[in-house]
């Protein structure tokens, strides 16, 4: 019997198979994991994008509406911004993203919007986990401007052609003469 044993110790024949055998539903499982990781992280960056953008228009649209004529100066925009917000990441279509939510708080002229989903796991729901939680909070400022007072207009600060041979100048179409070449 100790031969035996002996022989079973020195025997290296197959081990390969095994540890591969062995190895196999842990490296399938971790790249399936990282596969559901990444795309939950391209949902959530762009949910992210969307939220940043719904929140710079809210700024705007409460800049505008606090400096209409007749405005009331002590007005809650917080439903302005939900509006606004709301549409941003509405008009996202994203598949594989379920029960998007949105809020917008407003205070000392700083709007904070948070959004909320949940991304669906291709591999994860071997394990149970079906989807990962996904959260975005953006802050962005805005101004609430005196009723009555013009919005002032927004001043170009820096255009740039990255297109070899094309300038860009205001109030000129030169570009085109020498489109594609």
């Amino acid at each position: 019997m100790p031969g035996l044993f002996r022989s079973l110790l020195t025997d290296v024949r197959g081990v390969s198979a095994l540890m591969f055998g062995l190895a196999a539903p842990a490296i399938a499982l971790a790249v399936g994991g990282g596969i559901d990781f990444s795309q939950a992280a391209a949902r959530r960056q762009r949910i992210a994008s969307a939220v940043e953008i719904g929140c710079r228009a809210a700024s705007l649209e409460i800049n505008f509406q606090s400096r209409q004529t007749g405005a009331d100066p002590k007005k809650d925009y917080t439903s302005v911004a939900n509006t606004k917000i709301r549409e941003s990441v509405n008009g996202l279509s994203q598949p594989g993203v379920t029960g998007v939510n949105v809020t917008a708080t407003l205070a000392n002229n700083i709007i904070t919007a948070v959004a909320t989903a949940a991304s669906a796991n291709a591999f994860g729901g071997i394990l149970g986990y079906n989807t990962v939680a996904l959260r975005v909070e953006r802050n962005c400022n805005y101004v609430v401007g005196t009723p009555g007072t013009p919005t002032p207009t927004g001043t170009v600060l820096f255009v740039e052609s990255f297109e070899t041979g094309h300038n860009v100048a205001s109030n000129s179409w030169t570009v085109l003469n020498n489109w594609n070449g």
